[in-house]
């Protein structure tokens, strides 16, 4: 498969400043692990690394801006000869974290900032972003106790709302506009961020994923449901089926009680057409389909149920 996506990284002409969107599953986590289909789409704002090479050689200039055993900090230090002459400046514009892809998205811009100081030419077909992703998995290696399905990142190097199969990899572009007019995506966050890594190495401890074969299928079927709706256009349907995927991972024992029942308290807000936990069920965040014209009644709502509309705009 070979498809372009636009540009996804922005240089500025007064300095040098990459930037990627944040990413946020629609559906299909967990069933992503294992090959499933995964719908996503970009949210802003957005993340940015800013560079500049050569600089005077120093072992301290970009060795720590990312976390040691992250993903780009052990691709720094795979690089090392480069980062000693290399200065970054990482900019994360969410000032509480809500699960939008700020690992993933260090990962595609230090990436591309290699690339870059490399001569080697960046582009956004398939062939190449599955050609990320295999770094990807090749850096984090068994970190992670899982391996991560890396759909978030192949999403952020695409730009687009998108349909992404990890193995064998796919990715084709979703239509934008999947709701009605007078209808939005939303995310609710709480303030309490579980670490990815942490999750997939439970996820493993606890059987992940031949215990969940069964389980997993079916959260495959619901994708493939809701990618019909959403080229269709029929958002009650998306709503629906949003409430059908956390039914399912509620039955997988992959959402603590009183995160599921908060979930369900969303879902009976009035102008709430349909709600899931967004990604990790940590209890972080949470993903609505709602009116517009009842916004201000779900920001009321949210709050006596300890969530806040996120200032990522989906």
């Amino acid at each position: 498969m070979s498809v372009t996506a636009s540009p996804l990284f922005h240089l500025s002409e007064a300095m040098t400043t990459l930037s990627c969107p944040g990413k946020v599953f629609i559906f299909g986590e967990y069933a992503c692990l294992v090959g499933g289909p995964a719908i996503l789409m970009p949210c802003s704002p957005v993340f940015s690394l800013q560079y500049e090479f050569p600089v005077a050689p120093n072992v301290a200039n970009a060795l720590n801006i990312f976390a040691a055993e992250s993903p780009a900090g052990r691709l720094m230090r795979e690089n090392q000869a480069f980062a000693e002459t290399l200065k970054l400046h990482w900019q994360d514009p969410y000032a509480t974290p809500i699960g939008v892809g700020s690992s993933s998205a260090q990962f595609v811009l230090l990436s591309e900032v290699l690339a870059q100081i490399q001569i080697k030419p960046s582009s956004l077909t398939a062939q190449q972003i599955a050609g990320l992703l295999q770094n990807y998995w090749r850096i984090v290696d068994k970190s992670q106790g899982l391996r991560p399905s890396g759909v978030d990142l192949a999403l952020q190097a695409f730009g687009k709302p998108c349909v992404v199969v990890n193995e064998p990899f796919s990715i084709r572009e979703l239509r934008p506009d999947p709701l009605q007019p007078g209808q939005m995506f939303v995310l609710a966050y709480s303030g309490h961020k579980e670490k990815t890594h942490d999750h997939l190495l439970d996820l493993q401890r606890r059987g992940f994923p031949d215990a969940y074969q069964s389980a997993l299928r079916e959260l495959t079927v619901i994708t493939e449901t809701a990618l019909t709706a959403w080229e269709r256009r029929e958002a009650n349907q998306l709503g629906l089926l949003l409430n059908e995927y956390q039914t399912t991972l509620e039955k997988m024992g992959l959402v603590p009680a009183p995160f599921a029942n908060k979930i369900a308290a969303l879902q009976k807000i009035e102008g709430v057409v349909g709600c899931k936990g967004a990604g990790a069920q940590g209890g972080d965040c949470a993903l609505l389909v709602i009116e517009k014209s009842s916004i201000e009644k779900i920001k009321r709502a949210l709050h006596p149920l300890g969530f806040e509309l996120a200032n990522a705009l989906i």
